[in-house]
């Protein structure tokens, strides 16, 4: 236990002096007053400008987290010069380098090109004249993956019943919600009285209200139920707050204590608010969601890229089969305008050109179709005992060397069995001697 204990003090002190130092590097070469280099005390450093810009423009905790890694990577590949030093020659070899050697999609680029254009014309405020030469990367048109109805049965089925995964996947799937839309409900939000689920904030700061599904009725109402029981043990201990949007905690000093404002899909544990510091319950997290449903798929055995998101794709798409029109569905998905809509008539089913192969024709005139067992044997790989037959003088030389020499045989085994041992045995001393090294550091320290 000594042992043990000095060790965790060891990290815990290293990770506290590598925090510092990167928070003492950071002020030292960031520190800026409106742009300029400022080596005052007190002065907000160049991220802490950034994050007061992106929240003065009300843009999303996402887009937040992402300008600020690409900031801070674009500062770090110059060797943290100010970016004011900095203008299209430096942005160009960034975006090359992201291209290039890090292999990065182009939206992951153009991402990156609008962080650095947040950063030069809101924060810097320079002008952006000299960045026209600067060209975006060209977006593929993709393809979305779509599930049949069956596949989509299969995977619902498999997900635990009854559990907040399963209703998730079941919302995703019958209402065409994000995962970030389905994760943000609130218990205010879904009106069982008008069979409605109302989308606040969605994508592009968008509201929208959908019909509720008649098969998810029941199983809201008990994940509602599940929810109220944790928010009163909550409220028992001295919790039981959640986040709310804007300032509407001081306009309603104990809103975020009520139940209307909860989320329908809380979290198993209590954390930490990153913009307020408050101790409060959020929802779920997004990869909780996410490896339930990868274990689903390879229970399944679907052999496609599912995502939490093909869920949506595959509500559209069944939607346009059925009938429906397209701009209903354009409402539903919250799409500003019907051409993103558009790209699921390209794998409806009644919407895919069919015709006729020019394959098909040739086999069936042709007398060379070949039967199934020729087919089955085709595909089985070759014995070793025909490859035996076909090599018959290999195969004695084998037989030989086995007959005329097993002691060599064990022989090798045994040292196989004695060198798996000996490494071991080195790695379990090196394991030992680090320890009682890093014993011997922290008592020579603290003495």
């Amino acid at each position: 236990m000594t042992l043990r204990f000095a060790v965790m003090k060891t990290i815990c002190k290293y990770n506290n002096s590598r925090a510092k130092w990167l928070s003492s590097a950071e002020v030292h070469v960031h520190k800026i007053n409106m742009g300029q280099a400022d080596t005052r005390a007190g002065a907000p450093t160049l991220f802490q400008v950034v994050q007061q810009r992106i929240r003065l423009r009300h843009l999303s905790h996402f887009t937040e987290k992402q300008y600020l890694y690409w900031i801070r990577n674009f500062v770090r590949y110059h060797k943290k010069r100010h970016p004011r030093e900095m203008g299209t020659l430096e942005v160009e070899q960034f975006l090359s380098y992201l291209a290039i050697q890090r292999e990065v999609a182009p939206s992951t680029q153009n991402q990156a090109l609008n962080a650095l254009v947040f950063l030069f014309r809101d924060v810097l405020e320079q002008d952006l004249g000299k960045f026209k030469n600067i060209r975006w990367a060209k977006r593929r048109e993709t393809i979305p993956v779509v599930l049949t109805q069956s596949e989509v049965q299969a995977l619902l089925s498999t997900i635990k019943s009854g559990s907040q995964q399963s209703i998730i996947a079941q919302l995703l799937y019958g209402c065409g919600l994000r995962l970030t839309e389905a994760l943000n409900l609130r218990v205010k939000d879904i009106d069982f009285g008008q069979a409605v689920i109302m989308i606040f904030e969605a994508k592009g700061n968008k509201d929208r209200i959908l019909p509720l599904p008649k098969a998810l009725v029941k199983p809201l109402k008990l994940q509602i139920e599940r929810t109220q029981f944790i928010h009163n043990s909550d409220l028992k201990k001295g919790f039981g707050r959640v986040s709310l949007p804007y300032a509407l905690v001081k306009k309603y000093p104990n809103a975020d204590k009520s139940f209307a404002w909860q989320y329908v899909f809380p979290s198993y544990k209590l954390s930490r608010d990153p913009r307020s510091g408050d101790i409060k319950r959020h929802h779920l997290y997004d990869s909780i969601m996410e490896s339930a449903l990868a274990q689903a798929v390879r229970a399944c055995k679907i052999d496609k890229k599912v995502s939490c998101h093909t869920f949506r794709h595959s509500y559209a798409t069944h939607l346009l089969e059925s009938g429906k029109d397209i701009r209903i569905i354009q409402e539903l998905l919250g799409h500003s305008d019907v051409k993103t809509t558009m790209i699921y008539t390209h794998v409806a089913k009644g919407r895919i050109p069919r015709c006729e192969s020019p394959l098909d024709l040739l086999t069936l005139k042709g007398n060379n179709v070949p039967d199934e067992e020729e087919l089955k044997l085709s595909i089985l790989p070759v014995s070793p005992e025909i490859e035996l037959r076909q090599e018959p003088e290999v195969s004695q030389v084998l037989e030989q060397n086995v007959i005329s020499k097993p002691k060599n045989i064990e022989a090798v085994n045994q040292r196989q069995i004695t060198s798996n041992t000996y490494w071991r045995r080195f790695s379990l001393n090196r394991l030992k001697i680090w320890f009682l090294d890093i014993k011997n550091q922290i008592s020579s320290f603290l003495c």
